[in-house]
């Protein structure tokens, strides 16, 4: 009786192994086929995957891209064909209209004068032979005559953005001989050239100023005495940009140009640039330099470059968003590829350099003026062309 007993127990105990282990490869089976589902890519999946990384780096992720819409257009008496800028803000627009006089086409030009809402504050007219030449932060002013040589011209003056008269000369009999002797020489001096000479000075004293003793200390010792002296008497210049803790030094001597970036007084970067310096913009993030068909961006706080990008043509205008993470460019462009005439060409870079956002417009007239970009809120771009004021907002 007790062996049957002992049987009975080891053929249940047989029983309940085997169902344990019976369960044991179910569960075992389902926690496989669930791992399989969320199993990583096969490695076509992976290829496909770098592809998109590397497409990437190619063209605009697509939710970087930008729309930005037309939102207002202020336009003047005239089309626009220089402007005056104190900063990155245009203060000054110069305009030229045709009229008919004695059966001929003659140019009216007028400055006008506008504050940092593109109101109105004063206006100038120039008599038909007055001629205007715009230099950065001034407006030059020649009366009298041609704008172009001095026999004729009886008059220069110099005007600051608020349209404040700060130098007028008037030019004597004296000064006509020696020009015309200058011009047996094969020289050219001009009424014009003489209004870059003296704001020219005005400029390099301002900038002397803004970099302080200690700035120019440091600079001389790096380029040496003799390449340190500059003037306008000298083929060299100075300028001189502030914001923040970030002083930004240019010198050109003869045929060199050297960039000099500060953090308070001390040097953070000395960059002896390759090609001809058409401009920059900064902030306390980046520099956006550009260098005859090339702009550069450049870590403000260590001197490194960043990206360099190639554009159609020299001296295009540069922007940079107060937010530091966008570049906008405006430039001239022209040939097959735009069409048969020139069109101005306005985009807007990523910290990649690469397009999130650009438009063209052809233009169908002969034009002088080289358009102008900058922000003014992360949200709204202004451009000046020669036919307005275009005002862009982000959607």
């Amino acid at each position: 009786m007790k062996k049957g007993i002992i049987f009975l127990g080891l053929l249940v105990c047989f029983a309940v192994i085997l169902l344990i282990n019976n369960g044991a490869t179910e569960t075992s089976s389902g926690t496989e086929t669930i791992i399989q589902n969320f199993s990583p890519p096969v490695p076509v999946e992976t290829k496909s995957s770098n592809e998109h990384a590397l497409k990437s780096l190619r063209e605009p992720v697509k939710s970087e891209e930008q729309k930005w819409v037309l939102t207002n257009k202020i336009t003047f008496d005239g089309i626009i064909v220089r402007v005056v800028k104190k900063g990155d803000m245009p203060k000054v627009f110069i305009t030229q209209k045709l009229i008919k006089k004695y059966g001929q086409d003659w140019s009216v030009h007028k400055a006008i004068f506008v504050d940092d809402n593109y109101n109105v504050k004063k206006e100038l007219i120039a008599r038909m032979f007055e001629g205007y030449e715009p230099i950065e932060g001034y407006l030059g002013i020649v009366k009298g005559g041609s704008t172009l040589h001095y026999d004729v011209a009886e008059e220069i003056k110099l005007l600051d953005t608020d349209g404040n008269e700060i130098y007028s000369e008037k030019l004597s009999e004296s000064g006509i001989k020696s020009i015309r002797e200058a011009f047996e020489r094969f020289e050219t001096p001009t009424a014009q050239k003489r209004l870059w000479v003296i704001a020219g000075k005005r400029k390099i004293e301002n900038a002397k100023k803004m970099c302080g003793e200690k700035r120019e200390r440091i600079w001389r010792q790096i380029l040496g005495d003799e390449k340190s002296e500059i003037g306008v008497n000298k083929p060299g210049g100075i300028q001189c940009w502030q914001k923040g803790q970030i002083t930004i030094v240019l010198i050109i001597v003869e045929r060199e140009e050297h960039l000099f970036v500060f953090k308070k007084d001390g040097l953070v970067k000395h960059i002896k640039l390759p090609n001809l310096f058409y401009g920059l913009v900064f902030n306390e993030k980046y520099i956006l330099m550009s260098l005859l068909r090339d702009i550069y961006c450049i870590k403000t706080e260590t001197g490194e470059q960043i990206w360099k990008h190639s554009t159609f043509y020299d001296s295009p205008s540069l922007a940079i968003s107060p937010d530091g993470q966008y570049f906008a460019i405006a430039e001239e462009v022209w040939g097959k590829k735009y069409g048969e005439n020139m069109c101005y060409h306005w985009y807007i870079l990523n910290s990649r350099a690469k397009i999130v956002w650009e438009e063209k417009i052809q233009v169908t007239q002969s034009i002088e003026l080289r358009p102008l970009i900058r922000y003014t809120t992360n949200d709204q771009i202004e451009i000046v062309l020669h036919d307005g004021i275009y005002i862009y907002e982000k959607h």
